[in-house]
């Protein structure tokens, strides 16, 4: 006879959601275009946002939900979404 037994150890999952900046100069070049962009003064500042992906930019999973949250915040100035060719 064989006997077999499974332990099963509680898991504490703890989820923090934030931008993390690990130093790149470009992130720190964006949140200061952010913040000219965000103001209640006009200007013509432009930011490009592009990103490359697979199987969720094509499904528009994550980049729809972040061009939602970037028009919410900022306007909707952008030319939406580009497909590859």
């Amino acid at each position: 006879m064989i006997t077999v037994g499974c332990n099963v150890a509680e898991s504490k999952t703890t989820t923090v959601s934030a931008i993390v900046d690990f130093g790149d100069l470009n992130v720190k070049r964006f949140c200061k275009t952010s913040k000219i962009v965000s103001g209640k003064k006009r200007t013509n500042q432009v930011v490009n946002i592009t990103q490359f992906g697979d199987l969720h930019s094509a499904a528009d999973f994550f980049t729809g939900e972040f061009r939602k949250l970037m028009q919410r915040k900022y306007g909707n100035a952008s030319i939406g979404w580009v497909t590859r060719l």
